[in-house]
């Protein structure tokens, strides 16, 4: 097969795999052209002189991450030139990150003002991406990541937004918000009622059960929301900022979601307890306390 690799990019991009994944991809009929076009694209975007063909034949082989079948699909959600983008930017091209930050500096910028806060300004949020992406000393660039399955503009905001949650949680003034909070209130320990202490103790396993029906029941939109409230400590206003919502709008969408999350535990509880309205509300009180590591195992 090597043989029929004539070209200098191809035959790059083919000595990068390794064997098991030159198995995975030669089981794919028309690999090479597919190659062909993802090497002619990014020519038509960016200049050429960033990296060359054979480089970026390379880039890629590092990055095919496919079975014999997923292979199609890697192929179908590849976005070569930002890929190209991507890693010109990681080989500290000046022209290519110049290139990057016209494209996304100012959506950056837009986020980080949302995150800004006392003693930690846009600008300075905006520097310390800048050092991940680009200029990482003892690790890749976070920029090199950029594995080219889907948009570039998805995973800079993603990413954006994960940094400057990373760095507000290293002040000593960040906002905690429990997950329990955010879902029930959490009552004192019922020290005048034995019989409700049992309740507690019993039908914690049984509350687990119905949690994780009433996540796996959500819709993904629901699941999602309350994954980045409740595990990545997302405010209304960051989850806003992900999604270009209003905060008005991000408020109401976590809301439905939460709300969504207690009726199906409630009715999932209550199937299975048989327990009259008001017992099954002290129920769910009780066992609130152990709801924050079932929030996080779960929605992650």
């Amino acid at each position: 097969m090597i043989g029929d690799v004539s070209v200098a990019a191809r035959a790059r991009f083919w000595a990068g795999l390794g064997i098991t994944r030159r198995d995975h991809l030669d089981a794919l009929p028309g690999w090479e052209a597919r190659l062909d076009a993802a090497l002619d694209e990014p020519p038509r975007s960016w200049n050429a002189e960033w990296m060359s063909r054979e480089e970026f034949g390379g880039e890629l082989a590092a990055r095919f991450d496919a079975d014999d079948e997923t292979a199609v699909s890697w192929w179908d959600h590849l976005r070569a030139a930002d890929l190209y983008l991507a890693c010109a930017c990681g080989r500290g091209v000046a022209a290519a990150i110049e290139r990057f930050e016209r494209l996304y500096g100012d959506e950056i910028a837009r986020t980080a003002r949302r995150f800004e806060r006392s003693g930690l300004a846009a600008d300075d949020l905006v520097q310390l991406l800048r050092a991940k992406l680009f200029a990482a000393r003892e690790e890749r660039p976070r920029i090199a990541s950029y594995s080219g399955q889907g948009f570039l503009q998805n995973w800079v905001r993603v990413t954006t937004t994960r940094t400057f949650i990373d760095c507000c949680r290293r002040e000593p003034d960040a906002p905690e918000m429990p997950a329990t909070a955010a879902l029930f209130a959490v009552v004192p320990e019922p020290g005048a009622d034995p019989e409700l202490q049992l309740l507690k103790q019993e039908h914690v396993t049984h509350f687990k059960a119905a949690f994780a029906e009433a996540v796996g029941a959500l819709d993904s939109s629901d699941r999602v929301v309350l994954r980045h409230h409740m595990v990545d400590r997302l405010s209304i206003d960051q989850i806003g900022a992900l999604y270009h919502l209003h905060r008005a709008t991000a408020a109401r969408r976590l809301a439905r979601a939460r709300e969504a999350l207690l009726d199906g535990t409630r009715a999932a509880l209550g199937r299975r307890l048989g327990l009259s309205p008001e017992r099954l509300t002290s129920v769910l009180d009780l066992v609130a306390s152990r709801l924050e590591v079932s929030v996080e195992r779960l929605l992650r």
